[in-house]
């Protein structure tokens, strides 16, 4: 009976133990856990034309990665990001409008944007070039397009 006894008493002294180093290691544990963020770096980022894009709009952005340009679409026009700087596509002449939204890629890489005219144009030579044109009683602010696997657009009104 004694030999049952001291195995019990035993048993009971390794939990004991183990509870006493668990009573002192858990509160180290949830010091750690609990401040682990003053561990952490601080995220890096930066801001682009702030000061160019401080009073403007930006409807869409495309990124487009054989070019490594990224294209935005704003109330004041369309631009790209190129050699650390942004450049304003040039208006043309049957441009109706100045903000562009939509931004969109074609299967080939070609770029596409239109306006709350009805007009869709294609960036071209680093130049916008008037694509399609909806009707004027067709022509709606709030008409979209689609390009879909075959390169075909697709416009709803």
């Amino acid at each position: 009976m004694k030999k049952k006894k001291s195995r019990l008493w035993q048993k009971l002294s390794n939990n004991q133990m183990i509870l006493k180093q668990s009573l002192v290691l858990l509160p180290l544990f949830l010091i750690f856990a609990l401040n682990r963020n003053s561990f952490a770096q601080n995220p890096s980022y930066f801001i682009l034309a702030e000061k160019q894009f401080s009073n403007t709009n930006i409807y869409t952005l495309l990124y487009d990665d054989n070019t490594d340009l990224l294209y935005v679409g704003t109330n004041e026009g369309l631009y790209a990001y190129r050699q650390n700087k942004f450049v304003r596509f040039e208006n043309i002449d049957q441009q109706l409008g100045n903000s562009f939204f939509n931004l969109q890629q074609d299967q080939k890489g070609v770029v596409f944007c239109a306006n709350l005219n009805g007009q869709i144009f294609k960036v071209e030579n680093h130049k916008l070039k008037l694509f399609y044109q909806l009707n004027t009683d067709q022509a709606l602010k709030n008409f979209i397009f689609f390009i879909d696997a075959d390169n075909t657009i697709i416009t709803v009104t």
